[in-house]
């Protein structure tokens, strides 16, 4: 069974759903704003396992703490004065 035939036959599956799962290249589409949201974790990531020495086996701890890092610069940056205009 194909990939796609087994979406189709899933009831569970909106056309949505089911359009983004049988695109091409089979990655869901993004926004600009995740885009830029992941290259900024990535680099926030890339610190943390700096600060740490690069030592292996926590690199899904590092992205996590830089996704609470960015979470929270994005968090503050909407707080902003500057922004409630």
């Amino acid at each position: 069974m194909s990939r796609n035939s087994s979406i189709d036959s899933n009831p569970d599956v909106t056309s949505s759903e089911a359009s983004q799962l049988s695109s091409s290249d089979g990655a869901a589409e993004t926004s600009p704003h995740d885009a830029s949201r992941e290259e900024r974790i990535r680099i926030a990531a890339y610190d943390v396992a700096e600060r740490r020495g690069f030592a292996p086996g926590s690199e899904t701890e590092d992205w996590l703490e830089a996704e609470r890092l960015i979470d929270q610069q994005d968090v503050g940056e909407s707080a902003s004065p500057q922004n409630a205009q």
